[in-house]
């Protein structure tokens, strides 16, 4: 934080719903440090100058400090696995001056462990940031004591939300942001404007039935279609595992395909694909179902199931 000017915030109006905003000083900077099995990996500053600027840093190996990685990025082995540094043009996709606000710095997800009061002890945030925080409340995803729906919208917000919100960069209506309630999220019940995944009359979120939700089908997927578009190189199974709990809850009556260790739509394969998951088969079962699915003609089915390589 530059000086002693903190962030200022309102909580303005944006298509009939609270959407809070920042005035942020010049020369702010947000930093967030990623490691790896207890290891740094890398430090991501985001710089304020009336743009985000987006930079990553490498840590080496002693742990003792970090260097800039070059404006393309880079893809480098660490501990066996790829590890992808963002390029600066990646950076700013999300964080740019379309969305005004960096991906995170949100009150809700910084409601923790009497951080927002320590904050603005320091001045840093001002009364406004710390009350936006009990009106739009967001839960730990991954905290089974906290109320499903709670957990769902909280990994929605975010995951899907700087760009699925009220006025976001996607050019799709859907909001999934906090502020707005679940049934006006134009999200359930709705068919998808952009891709159907080979499901037949499939929605965005089919009420009781994940299976044929394609929301549900993009979030669990590898191949084309996944989301989050952008950083995500990995499938969050417990995200997977609680969207498809919520859907369910939706209408938890309602008759759903079952899993075919051969099957013949999307929707019996994101069946299987959930039995998997769960662990309701062997790893004897389980593998040669996902040794089927990926000789499917089917290449949605095919890409559902390149995960598990």
């Amino acid at each position: 934080m530059p000086g002693k000017t903190g962030i200022t915030s309102n909580v303005g109006d944006r298509r009939g719903y609270p959407l809070i905003n920042y005035v942020k000083p010049r020369g702010l900077v947000l930093a967030k440090t990623i490691h790896r099995d207890g290891f740094k990996v890398e430090t991501q500053i985001l710089h304020w100058d009336g743009y985000w600027r987006g930079y990553s840093y490498r840590w080496n190996e002693a742990q003792t400090d970090a260097s800039l990685v070059r404006k393309e990025g880079l893809d480098t082995e660490i501990a066996g696995k790829t590890y992808h540094f963002p390029s600066r043009d990646e950076c700013i996709r999300c964080h740019g001056s379309n969305f005004n606000r960096p991906l995170a710095f949100f009150p809700g997800q910084m409601d923790r462990d009497g951080q927002l009061s320590r904050f603005r002890k320091l001045g840093i945030i001002d009364d406004v940031f710390v009350q936006t925080a009990s009106r739009q409340p967001l839960a730990n995803p991954y905290d089974k004591a906290a109320p499903l729906e709670l957990r769902a919208r909280s990994w929605l917000h975010s995951n899907c939300s700087h760009c699925h919100k009220v006025s976001g960069g996607s050019g799709l209506t859907t909001m999934m942001n906090a502020a707005v309630p679940t049934d006006r999220m134009d999200l359930i019940g709705t068919s998808p404007s952009r891709g159907y995944f080979g499901m037949s009359n499939a929605h965005q979120i089919d009420p009781g039935n994940p299976y044929h939700s394609v929301l549900y089908y993009r979030i669990a997927t590898k191949g084309a279609g996944h989301m989050p578009m952008v950083g995500s190189q990995t499938i969050d199974k417990q995200g997977v595992q609680l969207i498809h709990d919520w859907i369910r809850s939706l209408d938890p009556g309602r008759a759903i395909e079952t899993a075919k260790s051969e099957p013949a739509t999307v929707e019996e394969a994101l069946a299987l694909y959930h039995r998997i998951q769960s662990g309701n088969l062997s790893e004897k079962e389980a593998q040669a179902a996902i040794e089927n699915c990926l000789q499917s003609q089917d290449a949605f089915i095919i890409n559902l199931f390149a995960g598990f390589q």
